[in-house]
């Protein structure tokens, strides 16, 4: 099973592949289209190549401004992902902020001809994009490992090292809960959480919530209580600490 990453653009979509370890990103194809619009080819040949690298998931470049605000691109990008995940029902889409993407990638033809930049630039940003996903998997991967090592004996000095985020219930009751880990899926902000007074139980029940707003320094949370959404950012919690836990909905 492959990851495919894909760097969408006005008429050309980048396409780059994973090795099968999920360790090394490569530019594979440049699909290219006459007209922005124009997508029922582009379709056909990106179904070609999901099903040549027996990719399980598609990670597509999510163009913010530089300021992090989300421009005319965006909206076509996600009009674009609803494409996909209608076509291709089996196959989740994940998006992944590609801003510096580009701009790597064109350093790193700046020896090449204008033409031949044209030529493998947006399959290269596609690459870009993918293996810095693959980076901070593999990064938390390696986080989880080394916490597996520690002996029991030497964790009491680690288990007191969370943050806490205080979260109002629904009769209004404060309620502090420990983090565990901060993920983010589709460009949302997302907290995987216990009960702080649960945090030493290990049947303690994992709560997701996720970021909505902002006031000053400060980020405002709230309970997902949609049960997809809790399936789909759930699914990715266990992709990158690579364990499994049971849903409850």
């Amino acid at each position: 099973m492959r990851i495919m990453g894909l760097d969408y653009g006005s008429k050309t979509i980048g396409v780059s592949i994973s090795d099968p370890l999920g360790i090394i990103a490569s530019g594979v194809e440049t699909i290219r289209r006459t007209e922005e619009g124009a997508l029922k080819k582009s379709m056909v040949r990106l179904g070609e190549l999901i099903k040549l690298y027996d990719v399980s998931q598609i990670l597509l470049g999510y163009p913010k401004n530089m300021n992090n605000t989300e421009g005319p691109r965006c909206e076509k990008t996600l009009a674009f992902k609803k494409m996909i995940e209608s076509r291709f029902k089996d196959t989740p889409v994940i998006l992944w902020d590609e801003r510096l993407s580009t701009m790597g990638a064109m350093r790193a033809l700046n020896h090449l001809s204008n033409d031949k930049k044209s030529q493998v630039i947006d399959k290269l940003a596609a690459a870009y994009i993918l293996q810095g996903y693959l980076d901070m998997m593999n990064a938390k991967k390696k986080e989880v490992s080394e916490m597996d090592v520690i002996d029991d004996d030497d964790f009491s000095e680690y288990e007191d090292e969370y943050d806490v985020v205080i979260m109002v219930d629904d009769e209004g009751n404060e309620v502090p809960f420990a983090i565990l880990d901060v993920i983010q899926v589709d460009g949302v902000k997302y907290l995987m959480m216990v009960e702080e007074e649960l945090y030493d139980v290990s049947e303690a029940d994992v709560t997701i919530c996720k970021a909505v707003d902002s006031e000053g320094d400060e980020e405002i949370f709230e309970f997902v209580t949609d049960n997809d959404e809790i399936i789909k950012v759930a699914h990715m919690f266990e992709e990158i600490s690579g364990e499994e836990f049971e849903i409850d909905l």
